[in-house]
Formats: C-alpha cells, structure tokens, sequence
C-alpha cells in the first residue's frame, strides 16, 4: 500500500483543533466565573461603600481626639511656663506658641474611601456593565464551542469563528472606550483626590506647600499613564487568542479534521 498523499488531498488534522476546544472550554469557565464574581462584587459595593465611609469617620475622630489630647498636654506645659516667665518676651513667645497650638490644622487622614468611589464613578461603571453585557455572552459561546470542537462538530468551528471576530471586534471597541473616556476620568478622579491630599498635607507643612503641589500634580500624571498603559496591555493580550483561533482553525488540516453528524439516508448535517 502507498503511502503516497494524493494531489489536492488535505491531511486532516484533529489535534490542534481538540487542543484549541479546551482551551475554549477552560477559558470560557474561566472568564464566567470571573465575571460572576465581579457582578457580585459590583452587587455588595453598596455595602462596602457605607462600610468603609464608617470606617474612614472613625479614624478621623480617632486621629483628632490624639491631636487634641496632645494640644492639651502642650497648652498646659504652656501655661506653667507662662506663669513662671519673667520679661514680657518671654509672654509673647509663650502666647505666639499657644495660638500656634489651637490653630494647628486638622490631622492629615488617608482616604480609605479612594477605590470604592472610583469605581462607582457614573463613567467607570457603565463600562463595567458594558464588558459584562457584551462579555458574558461571548465566553458561553465559547465555552459551546469548545465542547464542538472537542467532538469535532463542524457547527463547533462556525461557533468558535464567530465568537472569535466578534471578541476580536469587542476587544477594540473597549480599547477605544477605556483611552478616550474610562482612563482619562479615572485619571481625573485621581487627580482631585491626591490635590485634597497635597492640600492637607500642605497645611501641616506650609513651608513645603508649592513642592507638595508639584509632587501631586507629577502624581497625578504618572497614575494617568499607569491606569492607560494598564488598560492597553489588558486589551492587546486579550486579542492574542481570538486570532489564534481564526488563524488555526481556518487551515486546511483543521477544516478536513471536522466531521459532519450523519443522518437518515446517507445525508450529512453540518
């Protein structure tokens, strides 16, 4: 018997499609799990939001009930030092420092509250439902056709095809949207809360107030290009796999190795 392949004939190839149907089927359980657990993370941020609210006005009585128990401490220390000081001098810087005591700004408290009201931004959370909207969909899709082309169903490759493009195409999209809208608002965002931060910190600190600006503003502009370059990475990896689906499943091997489901009366239905 020859071994001889014929002109024209295409040696199927089943291997790479099988490989390809459960990497569907993997990342497609992986990426609905993943979504499930953002939609529930999105359902309780209500919760988390007043939590973390309570716990942000806890700390900030906590930290100004120390100030003020160390003003006390020092104004006392003041006092008997005012008693005992003999030249009006001597007053006058004791009563200079007195009211530089009571007119000590609040304490500087970090905003625990920063990540919870970003991501409840009206911007940033209607594309977080837009990626679930348009997401879930695609991963099921995925996950059916991973089990076709595992079984090496011809309705599996359309499916994977079409799933492919369309996440292709998504992937863009949301490329496009997070540059143009997602990222310059969560930069913006940023920004007003490290210039609320520059300013209480530059009340502790008057003398270094302009250098506090200038370490915010470059702040700002550094977690802008992180939150960017972030999102565009995200989204150039995930247009890898799409198109390594259009590519090997369209060769000529991976298409002969897809089987038709055969019928009554020696007709096939693809």
């Amino acid at each position: 018997m020859s071994n001889v392949i014929e002109p024209g004939h295409v040696v199927p190839t089943p291997q790479p499609v099988k490989t390809l149907g459960l990497l569907n089927i993997v990342f497609g359980s992986v990426l609905l799990l993943l979504s499930l657990i953002g939609i529930l993370s999105v359902l309780m941020m209500l919760y988390t939001v007043r939590m973390m609210r309570t716990q942000q006005k806890t700390m900030e009585r906590k930290l100004g009930a120390e100030q003020d128990a160390q003003t006390e401490k020092a104004l006392a220390r003041l006092d008997d030092q005012l008693k005992s000081a003999k030249t009006d001098a001597e007053k006058g810087v004791i009563v200079a420092r007195k009211q530089q005591l009571k007119n000590r700004p609040k304490p500087f408290t970090p905003d625990m509250t920063v990540g919870v009201r970003m991501v409840n931004d009206p911007v940033y959370r209607r594309y977080q439902w837009g990626d679930y909207a348009t997401g879930i969909p695609l991963n099921v899709a995925m996950l059916i056709s991973g089990i076709g082309l595992l079984r090496l169903k011809r309705w599996g490759r359309r499916v994977a095809n079409v799933m492919a493009a369309l996440k292709l195409s998504r992937a863009v999209i949301l490329l496009v949207v997070t540059v143009l809208f997602v990222a310059p608002s969560m930069t913006k965002f940023m920004g007003q809360t490290f210039d609320d931060m520059g300013r209480q910190i530059a009340a502790q600190q008057p003398a270094k107030a302009q250098q506090i600006k200038q370490t915010m503003t470059m702040m700002t502009h550094v977690t802008g290009a992180i939150i960017t370059g972030m999102y565009v990475a995200i989204y150039l990896l995930a247009m890898i796999y799409p198109v390594v689906l259009l590519v090997l499943l369209n060769k000529p091997g991976a298409r002969a190795a897809l089987v038709a489901k055969p019928v009554a009366g020696g007709e096939t239905l693809t």
